[in-house]
């Protein structure tokens, strides 16, 4: 009985998130160092919103999320992330996929929800969060795209070896880097 009731609290915690609205800020300025700070709640607050709704929901609150959380992280100081170049790519390679930004957009938002609660995470520990935080974006559009690097991540998900897979293709892509 009592796993019962923990599973019916997790399920209505889930569902009622998704109901949520988000309050993405409007007429922002990020010019200075200092209109950073004033944003990062708003940043943590949009940034879950993004990753725990599906991606064909409310579209236009989703582009304003988007270009928000981009916007901040692209120049918010003292906290960065690193975007692994092959997934990304792999990611925006069909421009028929509507899903495409989105999908690199959920990967940035697990990323930075990381860095704002330790700025001094790992790139490991980073790419984790913001690989799931993709793949969750991606099962909600699965039956409208196929995207082959997400199909391994999924696969390596289930089997408990993303944080391997990881890993180990940071380090090719480190020895290529230093081959090019």
């Amino acid at each position: 009985m009592k796993q019962l009731t923990v599973f019916i609290g997790a399920l209505l915690l889930t569902i009622s998130s998704f109901g949520q609205d988000v309050k993405v800020p409007s007429n922002y300025q990020l010019k200075k160092v200092e209109d950073y700070g004033p944003y990062k709640d708003s940043v943590e607050i949009v940034a879950k919103w993004m990753v725990s709704n599906p991606l064909t929901k409310d579209r236009e609150v989703r582009g304003a999320a988007n270009k928000f959380v981009l916007s901040w992280i692209s120049g918010a100081p003292n906290t960065h992330i690193q975007i692994n170049p092959e997934i990304a790519n792999e990611v925006m390679k069909d421009k028929t996929n509507i899903y495409g930004t989105d999908l690199l957009m959920d990967y940035m938002a697990g990323m930075i929800l990381v860095k704002l609660h330790n700025n001094e995470a790992e790139d490991p520990e980073t790419q984790e969060a913001g690989i799931k935080a993709m793949l969750v974006g991606y099962e909600s559009v699965v039956n409208f795209c196929t995207i082959k690097i997400l199909d391994i991540l999924q696969k390596q998900k289930a089997k408990g070896t993303l944080a391997e897979w990881i890993k180990a293709n940071a380090a090719k892509s480190e020895t290529k880097a230093k081959k090019e």
